[in-house]
């Protein structure tokens, strides 16, 4: 393999991995699982990547693997799986895990090797002298300690703040910018965590701290133009790729725009999402996706969703559900839809 055949490869990897936790915590056909993934490919591709990684230089390669999907999921359901489940996809799924597991293997390897001495305590995109700097006006100032970790001092609001800030000065992707900073503080939801639109000591502090930033896309904008939610990218980003895979939303789609019904990323001239199917199903899954967490789910679904391309109505999509109701269709009117829904609100594990 090259250089271009290892990056694409390992993203067929990562993809596949999404994919099949998607597939399986929606209980989706074994036989439609391996035939749909690539399961078999995988031996093959794991010996050809790790023959490149050993023989040539793969910083930008190592910093990829990095922030490439969990395999938890995937152990948790091999590890309580029982004799009726299909043997031939346990194997296939322990082979996945291995696979990637023998990648985060290769990258602590690597780090090892190539990041000791001073950069040895910082996550491979912060390996070099201007992450450092800016790091250090944050240990300066009290909200890091001299091993780049958080101190008690720091604020949620405050933790995002800094992340967004040097994320931005270091020109890190929105795609990766919470994951590489959950990684190095070891901390979670970070992107998550709502931001005051109004002036607030926490943010001002912050703004002083970093002056050349521009922050004006993190703080909240409109209550109305999107959705909260307490989750990680992770779980929205399951959300999509169900929604896309099972035919709800427009396959056209990309992730970057689905994320910005979140407030996630650049929301500058954003595109609503487009729902392929139709209007009562599009109020049934507003409904169960967003009623526990988010006032005025209706508002905002108009500002976040198109039906066939049309901005929806609001007085529609309410009356949609009240129709459902008096049908007595809430358990059964879709239940594709529902187990998404019920996917995406699922208690957070310990």
């Amino acid at each position: 393999m090259n250089r271009q055949e290892v990056a694409i490869y390992l993203a067929k990897i990562n993809m596949m991995n999404k994919q099949l936790t998607c597939m399986l915590e929606l209980n989706e056909d074994v036989n439609r699982i391996k035939y749909k993934l690539e399961l078999d490919s995988l031996t093959t591709w794991r010996e050809d990547i790790l023959d490149y990684l050993q023989h040539n230089n793969c910083h930008n390669i190592v910093m990829f693997i990095n922030t490439m999907y969990s395999t938890e999921f995937l152990q948790d359901y091999v590890n309580t799986s029982d004799d009726k489940q299909d043997k031939v996809l346990i194997s296939q799924i322990n082979n996945l895990i291995y696979t990637i597991n023998q990648f985060n293997n290769f990258a602590e390897l690597y780090k090892k090797k190539y990041k000791a001495g001073k950069y040895e305590l910082l996550e491979e995109v912060f390996a070099n002298e201007e992450a450092v700097a800016l790091f250090k006006r944050a240990i300066k100032a009290g909200y890091m300690d001299e091993n780049y970790k958080l101190t008690d001092k720091t604020s949620r609001i405050q933790r995002r703040a800094i992340a967004w800030a040097i994320g931005q000065l270091l020109g890190i992707r929105p795609r990766i910018r919470y994951i590489v900073f959950e990684k190095q503080w070891n901390c979670k939801d970070l992107g998550k965590t709502a931001m005051p639109e109004l002036r607030s000591k926490d943010m001002d502090d912050i703004k002083k701290l970093y002056p050349e930033v521009d922050f004006s896309l993190l703080t909240a904008q409109n209550e109305n133009a999107f959705y909260t939610v307490p989750y990680d990218e992770n779980r929205i980003e399951e959300m999509y790729m169900s929604l896309i895979m099972l035919g709800y939303i427009d396959i056209k789609t990309q992730l970057k725009e689905f994320l910005k019904i979140f407030s996630i990323g650049d929301t500058k001239n954003r595109i609503p999402v487009n729902w392929i199917v139709d209007q009562k199903r599009l109020s049934y899954f507003i409904l169960l996706a967003f009623e526990s967490t988010n006032k005025n789910i209706w508002e905002k679904a108009k500002n976040c969703f198109l039906i066939k391309g049309q901005i929806p109505n609001r007085g529609g999509l309410k009356s949609g559900i009240g129709a459902i109701k008096s049908e007595g269709k809430m358990e059964t009117l879709d239940p594709a839809l529902k187990a998404i829904c019920e996917n995406f609100n699922r208690p957070f594990t310990k």
